[in-house]
């Protein structure tokens, strides 16, 4: 028996069809939209969730679930990503993200992802399914990992699970500032993002975050699938959250065989093992401002035995805005009121390069491979200061500046670039080892990343931001901002100096974070927390 689409095609379509059967041709299509289609067989590696794996959306309390923390002395972790309907899962992937799990003894846990047309979870949830329910599937192999539910996995950081975002979205955490008050947030999507909310003075900011994704990209070929599958990241979240309350996020990036790094381990073919001594190639420190450096916070990060430079080796340290430039910085130069403060009367410039120079000869210790510094914005107030001062209005510094000033003409007379920051430096001692001083726009690449931008500097020479700088056809590991960022192939380190520096006013989203860059090329971000980088 033929069918009314075998029909409508022998006789060559709606028109010549309805003649031949003598109805209308508005009759016959109406006929054609209302008549039911059979489902599509489900793939064999297939499922189609039931209700209570599809929970209703979280609304205020309702529907929060908490983590296992019942032992409040054990460090819990936690491996997050999502899975997309109609999709496979990478199998390489997940295997070595169930070996990580074995390895930390983490819990997995996978939230679902839908990109269809009318494909809301409420077609799954109804009483009476949508007849196009059956055609909505999901591999079966994160069956036994499924988290479609608000969950705490500390009381100020949530996995939302019950959150339903498209795969196109092209900006997945807009909206999300006040969602769930201060809580920060961990959502399910196919990309890395990664933003910081600005709190209160003497709190942390609220962290937001995408997972990545367990399943391989599978996208209709016009331009917003065309641009996910482009931005698509096979990868998750590891998160552990220790026993003196707080947590860290870290990236887990893989290749296109599954394969990725965690800090100094691989995981590869379903066994962690520890990486090579070169895994890490770069150590992409926050922005120093070694004036008013948080000690602490520089000793965990670079000083201390456990600190990630002993523990990672990286190749390559990098560091942005090494000076703040206090006694004359920009911000306060003007200020009549500044300059009869101690920090403007009494600290001399001179004073300020011994210390910079010291910090780099304690870094030095510490590491084999080279120190390289981008030229930054605040390094540059010493060449404004140069440029615009009267060394006759500024007696404690006069001696230095025309030193300098003679050094700097000197050098451009004989056509050569002049560094202001290191002649300043190179005249209060010697700088053990390599040091590489970078001048502006001038680029240094690490496994394919653009390292030689600080930040402050945009397309065409506007004001730089995280946002116009990830519009470059190129990836970049940036600063500037104090706030760890992650937009689209722009990374953005925080800051080692301290979250008050005087001139920041306001509420806050600086955080101590550095970056790495993996020898894959793969980043991850290494946050300092409570004194620590790790759980």
């Amino acid at each position: 028996m033929q069918t009314l689409a075998d029909q409508i095609a022998h006789y060559g379509g709606f028109r010549p069809a309805a003649r031949a059967l003598g109805v209308p041709e508005s009759t016959l299509r109406r006929r054609f939209r209302n008549q039911k289609t059979p489902p599509k067989p489900l793939p064999t590696h297939a499922f189609v969730p039931t209700a209570d794996l599809m929970p209703e959306p979280y609304i205020g309390v309702h529907g929060i679930k908490s983590a296992d923390r019942s032992d409040p002395t054990k460090v819990k972790r936690f491996i997050l990503t999502s899975a997309q309907n109609n999709c496979q899962v990478h199998a390489g992937l997940l295997k070595n993200l169930e070996a990580l799990a074995t390895h930390v003894a983490g819990e997995i846990k996978v939230s679902f992802t839908l990109y269809d047309k009318t494909g809301y979870r409420g077609i799954l949830r109804d009483q009476a399914p949508s007849p196009r329910a059956h055609d909505i599937w999901w591999d079966k192999a994160v069956l036994p990992y499924v988290t479609n539910e608000h969950t705490l996995l500390h009381r100020r950081l949530a996995f939302c699970g019950e959150l339903d975002l498209l795969a196109t979205m092209r900006n997945p955490l807009a909206g999300f500032d006040s969602y769930a008050g201060r809580t920060s947030l961990i959502i399910p999507h196919n990309t890395f993002a990664m933003r910081c909310v600005p709190g209160r003075r003497h709190q942390m900011p609220k962290e937001l975050y995408t997972t990545g994704s367990l399943t391989q990209p599978n996208f209709i070929q016009r331009r917003s699938g065309q641009l996910a599958h482009f931005h698509h990241i096979l990868g998750a979240l590891l998160v552990e959250v220790d026993h003196d309350k707080c947590w860290y996020v870290h990236h887990l990036n893989a290749d296109k065989n599954g394969d990725f790094m965690w800090l100094d381990c691989r995981v590869s073919n379903g066994r962690v093992s520890p990486a090579h001594q070169d895994n890490v190639k770069a150590l992409v420190v926050g922005d120093v401002h070694n004036e008013k450096l948080s000690h602490p916070v520089a000793e965990v990060s670079l000083f201390s035995a456990t600190s990630p430079l002993r523990a990672l080796k990286p190749a390559t340290v990098i560091l942005h805005d090494l000076i703040d430039f206090t006694s004359r910085n920009h911000h306060n130069i003007d200020d009549p009121l500044f300059r009869q403060t101690p920090a403007a009367l009494h600290v001399t410039i001179a004073s300020e390069m011994m210390k910079a120079r010291t910090f780099l000869n304690d870094l030095r210790k510490h590491m084999v491979g080279p120190i390289v510094i981008v030229q930054s914005n605040h390094d540059l107030a010493l060449r404004r200061w140069v440029q615009r001062t009267d060394w006759r209005t500024d007696p404690v510094n006069a001696e230095f500046y025309l030193r300098l000033a003679v050094i700097a003409v000197s050098r451009l007379k004989d056509g050569c670039k002049c560094n202001l920051l290191k002649e300043a430096i190179d005249m209060s001692g010697r700088i053990e080892g390599l040091v590489r001083w970078l001048d502006t726009d001038e680029s240094y690449e690490v496994a394919g990343i653009e390292c030689g931008m600080h930040g402050d500097i945009g397309p065409n020479g506007s004001k730089g931001s995280p946002k116009n700088l990830s519009r470059l056809g190129f990836k970049t590991f940036t600063a500037h901002t104090h706030t760890p960022s992650i937009v689209d192939g722009c990374y953005t380190v925080g800051v080692l100096g301290r979250l008050d520096m005087d001139y920041n006013k306001g509420p806050s989203s600086w955080m101590h974070a550095h970056g790495i860059i993996y020898a894959n090329g793969k980043r991850a971000f290494i946050q300092i927390k409570n004194g620590k980088w790790r759980a």
